[in-house]
């Protein structure tokens, strides 16, 4: 298919829309105007009557360019803004439209959001083009306002006592022309003299003048502009004496009002106290059901007995049971039991002793298999190499350390001790806790703009502030996570009692070399080297590990434990540390400035 044949296609389905929905949707699908459409001429009557209403005869000449057209399209504000708690109706009446050029002139007409969208013109027909002459004749009630005061140069010499009068203000071009205009004039008749007159063109707010000129009586006064873009216009404005017509006033509609909005009375205030109520009631018993999910460890070992670990899965993983998610602590005992598998050596670099300026590290060939979260940190430490330094891990491991916790945390869930991943759980609940606080505005909003009920609005966005933040949230273990936890923490009190029980000397080394990786999972390395002391004073020698090539001589324990519990701190900190950062009105209208006018609006074609 052609591109002009779908061009073609897409507007017959535009129009189609268009006559269905009626004229606002006419006027949505229009096209933009072509480059050559314009106002020739836009000829403006205004006749003040003595209900303070005005008259209006809109006499234009609009150039539809080559391009064939429905028609004219007009749209006349019948409401806008007056405070911050009131719109401003212009009620319009006796609309007629004729052309004496001959254009179809079938009008139809919607009130959308306080503008009256007028179409002139044929849906059947799409043959306007040329330069054609509309006339549109209307009524905008509610025009003229008394005013009490008004210091303009025509009214500086007048006695105090007669200052203040009538004001009529109109857009009698508005910035909602989509086409350019090239000549204005406007004549504005009323009951009375007319003083103070004032003409202002250009964009919205603009107070730029354009030409005033008396009329033949002092009833009459004449405004003219031209060269006005798309989305210029013209407000012009001229003041009567007191009680020339009968003004009214503003017929105001309410919109907005704080006072209004926030209403504290005897139903308000209980609905707030109410709502808050229940967010504290849904706290409080959230705390009391939670209080069963206590986690009441088994009796730890008797003194003297070597602390035994749990064998039902990796230290890491073991690790994150207890901290409810993988820690920096659980990749580094991930790392050390890689290490006492055959996986990895540990050298310290320097003397060998506590001072180590850094340590080596070494792949090997181990004998078992690793799990996930094993092989993503073997990839992270040596994936230049066989060879690595923890120094040179400090700029290049965030990232894997970070997927390895990941990791560890789905082994657990892979094992039934956790029902999701902490994390995901973490971003669900904070998720809920978002979406709820949006509603939470919404409503308050809602209630704020078209209800006295703000404060229960602000109650219901404390409540979505605080309570799911203050719930006491659902624990991350499963039945068989728990009991592997107490497990874990049973462990973790007999190597503290075994640190300084009699007999942890005649233990030996080798349950206290393979215990290791999970001491220092859970926080116990400080424990852990108190017990390779003791070592000491065992009456065998201590073997030095086989991953261990710290020194030359005679294995140390007491060595070997402040050395581990070095490289523990060191390795934690170096495989998380995070990379350096990179070096790194409102304003009001003056009287008289465009768009302050009634009528206005703007139009086009369609």
């Amino acid at each position: 298919m052609s591109p002009a044949l779908v061009r073609r296609a897409g507007a017959a389905l535009a129009l189609a829309a268009a006559v269905l929905a009626g004229p606002a949707a006419a006027a949505a699908a229009a096209d933009e105007p072509g480059a050559d459409e314009r106002v020739r001429s836009y000829a403006v009557d205004l006749a003040v009557g003595a209900d303070g209403s005005v008259g209006v005869r809109e006499t234009l000449v609009y150039d539809f360019g080559d391009e064939g057209h429905h028609g004219l399209q007009r749209s006349i504000p019948v409401r806008g803004p007056h405070d911050a708690s009131h719109d401003r109706l212009f009620p319009l009446s006796g609309l007629r439209v004729s052309s004496p050029s001959g254009a179809p002139a079938r009008v139809s007409t919607e009130e959308d959001d306080g503008v009256l969208d007028v179409l002139v013109g044929d849906p059947d027909r799409e043959d306007v083009r040329g330069q054609q002459t509309y006339v549109l004749e209307y009524r905008l009630g509610a025009v003229v306002d008394d005013v009490d005061d008004v210091d303009t140069p025509e009214r500086q010499g007048e006695r105090q006592g007669e200052r203040g009068g009538q004001r009529v203000r109109v857009d009698v071009v508005g910035t909602g022309w989509r086409v350019p205009v090239e000549r204005v004039e406007a004549t504005l008749t009323a009951p009375g003299p007319l003083s103070a007159l004032e003409c202002s063109s250009g964009p919205p707010g603009s107070t730029d003048p354009c030409a005033v000129a008396p009329g033949e009586a002092p009833t009459t006064a004449v405004f003219s502009a031209s060269d006005l873009g798309a989305g210029e216009g013209v407000t012009v404005g001229a003041l009567l004496p007191p009680g020339t017509v009968t003004a009214p006033g503003p017929l105001l509609v309410g919109t907005f009002s704080p006072a209004r909005a926030f209403t504290a009375d005897a139903l308000t205030l209980p609905a707030s106290a109410a709502v808050l109520a229940a967010g504290a009631g849904a706290v409080l018993l959230s705390r009391r059901r939670r209080d069963g999910d206590g986690t009441a460890t088994t009796a730890p070992p008797a003194a003297g007995a070597p602390p035994e670990g749990p064998q039902e899965g990796p230290p890491g993983a073991l690790g994150a049971l207890v901290h409810g998610g993988a820690t920096g602590e659980d990749v580094v005992a991930t790392l050390l039991d890689l290490a006492e598998r055959g996986h990895l050596a540990l050298d310290p670099q320097g003397e060998g002793g506590p001072g180590a300026a850094d340590w080596r590290l070494e792949r090997r060939a181990g004998a078992d298999r690793t799990g996930p979260a094993e092989d993503r940190l073997l990839h992270t430490l040596f994936k230049d190499g066989p060879v690595t330094t923890l120094s040179a891990l400090r700029s290049r491991s965030r990232a894997g350390v970070q997927l390895t916790q990941q990791l560890l945390d789905e082994e657990a869930v892979r094992r039934g001790w956790f029902r999701d991943r902490p994390s995901r759980l973490a971003h669900r609940r904070l998720g809920r806790a978002l979406a709820g606080l949006a509603l939470a505005l919404a409503l308050a909003v809602a209630l704020l703009l078209w209800t006295r009920f703000a404060l229960v609005g602000l109650a219901l966005v404390a409540v979505a502030l605080v309570v799911p933040f203050a719930l006491r949230p659902r624990s991350p273990l499963t039945a068989q996570g728990l009991r592997a936890r107490r497990a874990v923490e049973a462990f973790a009190a007999g190597l503290r009692r075994g640190a300084d029980a009699p007999g942890a000397a005649s233990a030996g080394g080798a349950a206290l070399a393979r215990h290791l990786p999970l001491a220092v999972a859970l926080g116990a390395t400080a424990q852990w080297a108190a017990a390779a002391r003791a070592l000491q004073a065992s009456p065998e020698p201590v073997p030095r590990p086989a991953w261990y090539g710290g020194g030359r001589g005679a294995f140390d324990p007491a060595v070997f434990g402040g050395v581990i519990g070095i490289f523990s701190a060191e390795a934690s900190g170096s495989l998380t540390a995070a990379p350096a950062a990179a070096p790194g009105t409102s304003s009001t209208s003056p009287a008289g400035s465009v768009g302050t006018g009634a009528g206005g609006g703007g139009g086009g074609s369609w």
